[in-house]
């Protein structure tokens, strides 16, 4: 797998590890208030400045936005992002699945912001997202189960992983391959024990 050079590499871990330290307070907003009252400003505080989310540079200087989709508070903000909209555009069946998948609680959801990308129609690019995509816990190795692309009414990329958190486990580390991009293999990583909602642990 190709790696981004080390210079990027260690900047983007150093700068997501003070990120998370930062956004770790009981006192947070998320922590305090009612999602329905977050600001927009808010809402995209938490997309990209909190424990659930990380911002990886890229080559043209436009930053790539991941979260985990599935925990609690991002559900929540995705949700008040939608309200948010100017355009007003319909998910579609695509996000309804992905919604009625979501209910079933079975897995981790890392999602990218992917708005200029409705469509992965290189057969190439493809393959390499289901088989360069992996989630490692610990000592452990999930592959992608599945993945939702990008539509106009709902601009993430979703991969989909089980759901097997167990205790003790103390980080989630995402090895992704994320299409268009000049260095598509991508590593993030978010520490469990600071994914902390309302007193609980939220992936």
């Amino acid at each position: 797998m190709m790696m981004p050079p080390a210079g990027r590499w260690l900047s983007l871990t150093a700068a997501s590890a003070l990120v998370m330290l930062a956004s770790s307070d009981t006192n947070a907003f998320w922590n305090t208030k009612a999602p329905a009252d977050w600001t927009i400003e808010e809402v995209r505080e938490i997309l990209e400045r909190s424990p659930w989310a990380a911002v990886s540079p890229t080559p043209r200087g436009a930053a790539l936005r991941m979260h985990v989709a599935t925990a609690e508070p991002m559900r929540e903000a995705e949700t008040r992002e939608r309200q948010a909209s100017r355009y007003r555009v319909e998910p579609g069946p695509n996000f309804e699945e992905y919604q009625a998948m979501l209910s079933e609680g079975h897995s981790i959801v890392l999602a990218v912001y992917s708005p200029g990308m409705l469509s992965i129609s290189d057969a190439v690019e493809s393959r390499s997202l289901e088989h360069d995509s992996v989630l490692h816990i610990g000592r452990r190795s999930y592959k992608l189960v599945t993945h939702f692309p990008p539509t106009p009414g709902d601009p993430y990329l979703r991969y989909v992983f089980p759901r097997e958190v167990k205790p003790g486990d103390k980080a989630l580390s995402f090895d992704i391959y994320v299409p268009g991009y000049t260095f598509p293999e991508r590593h993030v990583e978010f520490d469990l024990r600071e994914m902390l909602y309302k007193g609980k642990t939220a992936y």
